[in-house]
């Protein structure tokens, strides 16, 4: 019997670990599209180490083996001590490895004590009841038992870091070991009830009842009748290391406008080409050649032009000098709106359009009757949800002429 509660037990463990290591693991992303708009919601589990703790605990114990019944119940009661380390992987499930022990009372009808003799019981040689020819006997043990713990509290009604009250029920295994002769070891199943009562965020008090399950021959005597046990319950305090907690789902929502008109912009162009395949090839071929929007982009609080970006704007241009010089383009600066503020946007966003058209005039040769300048000062995320791209300036096509159409 015991063998088959504890490989139960053992099983249990496993299978509940393996499934909060996956639940932690797990992180899913779901975008809903509406409009222009994206709405991202986001859910991670925690890191590792979050939510551990360590808990200290002492109370009271007594055990039950062949011939305890015989004692009166506060006869067999004695002082217990606990100690354990655990973690929540998730709000409902956890796990703890801890150490439970002391010293235990209770009866036997065997009273050998010498040296010699002993070696069968843990008789003290303290003659108890002379109706039942019981001795008293005393066991010093640890029981090193590893628990999986679940939060009905949690699982019930959610995750609250201000609950008061938390009732976790659990199950585990033990390894009990008797450390005065004649020793024993021995493995078994246990259960018990762990309450905690939020004093801090870091402390809690807590109440653990707790039955231990093990063989007959635990205390060294096999009456052939039951299975022995210990039941201990322990008041004690429970110290939450950081980080603690657990994250809220994350929803983000950015607005998809700009890229949707330039996405439309573009694909218009490319439609244009398409209807213009069927016309006078000599059209068709200034078609082919109208340039596409040009993005440059500029470093934070910045509106000086980058060499890199003159290399863009000036490859942007050649392409423009071969197409009809009847073509008007638009030039847009932006500033991200999450930096600075609606005074400093709004000068960054028109310095940077400014910028752009100085470069093409003065450095490039462009005449500049051929462009228009616009600036929107600070904007949220314009591309990817990315406030580093909203710091820009866009060049495109604004205006073809009639014979172009």
């Amino acid at each position: 019997m015991i063998k088959k509660a504890f490989l139960a037990a053992l099983t249990l463990c496993v299978a509940t670990v393996s499934f909060a290591q996956n639940a932690v693991a797990t992180s899913y992303n779901e975008e809903v599209v509406t409009n222009n708009s994206v709405v991202t919601e986001e859910a991670k589990g925690n890191s590792f180490w979050s939510n551990t703790f360590i808990t200290v605990g002492a109370g009271a114990q007594y055990m039950y083996t062949d011939h305890d019944q015989r004692m009166d119940f506060g006869d067999r009661l004695t002082p217990a001590f606990t100690i354990s380390v655990g973690k929540w992987f998730i709000p409902a499930f956890g796990i703890r490895l801890g150490i439970t022990g002391l010293n235990l009372k209770g009866a036997t009808q065997d009273g050998l004590t010498s040296e010699s003799e002993k070696g069968h019981t843990h008789s003290n040689g303290v003659w108890y009841s002379d109706k039942h020819w019981l001795y008293e006997q005393e066991i010093d043990y640890f029981n090193l038992h590893g628990d999986v713990m679940f939060n009905v509290s949690n699982a019930l009604f959610g995750y609250n870091a201000k609950r008061f009250w938390n009732c976790s029920p659990y199950i585990g295994f033990s390894w009990v070991r008797v450390f005065d002769g004649p020793t024993t070891s021995e493995f078994g199943g246990n259960l018990g009830i762990y309450n905690s009562f939020r004093l801090t965020d870091g402390w809690h008090l807590n109440l653990d009842v707790r039955g231990t399950l093990v063989s007959d021959d635990f205390d060294n005597e096999v009456g052939g009748r039951r299975d022995e046990g210990i039941i201990a319950a322990t008041i004690g305090v429970t110290y939450n290391f950081k980080p603690r907690g657990w994250k809220d789902r994350v929803v983000t929502v950015y607005d998809n406008t700009e890229i949707t008109r330039l996405r439309n912009a573009m694909n218009d162009l490319m439609a244009e080409n398409d209807r213009l395949k069927n016309i006078d090839s000599d059209t068709v071929t200034v078609v082919k050649k109208i340039v596409a929007p040009c993005m440059v982009v500029f470093p934070k609080n910045i509106s000086v032009l980058t060499e890199d970006a003159r290399v863009n704007i000036g490859m942007f241009a050649e392409k423009v000098k071969s197409l009809d010089s009847g073509i008007v383009y638009s030039i847009t600066g932006y500033a991200d709106a999450a930096t600075g503020n609606e005074t400093i946007n709004e000068r960054l966003s028109r310095e940077r359009a400014e910028a752009v058209l100085r470069c093409l005039v003065d450095e490039f040769g462009l005449p500049e009757s051929q462009f228009v300048i616009d600036h929107k000062g600070g904007v949220g995320n314009m591309f990817y949800d990315n406030p580093e791209l909203s710091r820009t300036t866009i060049i495109e096509v604004k205006s073809v002429p009639a014979t172009m159409k």
